[in-house]
């Protein structure tokens, strides 16, 4: 998936590649194989996940981190959008479940 992150100024929004992986979504500024990650947000410190769903095209969405930091990622349609909530929920939600096995 493709998504936009706020900058700094919330003016402009800046493309990155995203990749799911064990309960932790990266994003990178390119697809390009062996080039680090920007940054990562773990499922387990997500408090929500949301969908604009009155958005025009529907293909909107934002995450919430337990630091209070809000991200907003944009799919390329809305079918990608709503694959991309589901999977995040999913995630966290098995995490939710093995932190309660493991204590």
């Amino acid at each position: 998936m493709n998504v936009n992150l706020p900058s700094p100024s919330l003016l402009t929004l800046n493309l990155r590649y995203c990749l799911l992986s064990r309960g932790v979504l990266s994003y990178y500024k390119s697809s390009e194989p062996g080039k680090p990650a920007q940054g990562a947000l773990s499922m387990s410190s997500c408090q929500y996940i949301r969908l604009f769903e009155d958005s025009p095209t529907c293909v909107e969405f934002e995450v919430k981190v337990s630091s209070g930091r809000t991200f907003l990622f944009k799919a390329e349609t809305p079918h990608n959008c709503a694959a991309w909530v589901q999977a995040l929920k999913d995630a966290k939600q098995t995490d939710a479940i093995v932190q309660e096995e493991l204590e």
